[in-house]
């Protein structure tokens, strides 16, 4: 296993210099932001297995249909990049 000069095996894939020590701050801040995300996957899942439990309905569905969610989601996409335009200032 390889060292550095202090005899301590290098930290993998980061520089020894930049990592920092952790703090209570930093694992609240941690323990915070997962626990938002498993409060927004209890929430959200429900509704994701009903939509996806619609799926096998999408074959009776109307082919004129997917053409107008094309049509809407490009101009969706084209009024996207019209106000990055807009706020970038550029042409």
């Amino acid at each position: 296993m390889p060292s550095t000069s202090d005899g301590e095996p290098p930290l993998a894939g980061r520089n020894r210099r930049s990592s920092k020590p952790l703090t209570v701050k930093g694992l609240v801040g941690r323990a915070l932001v997962v626990g938002v995300a498993g409060v927004a996957f209890y929430i959200i899942l429900p509704s994701l297995a009903k939509v996806l439990g619609a799926w096998p309905r999408l074959s009776t569905l109307s082919p004129i249909w997917m053409v107008g969610a094309l049509v809407a989601e490009s101009v969706s996409f084209g009024c996207a990049f019209a106000l990055q335009r807009l706020f970038l200032r550029t042409k």
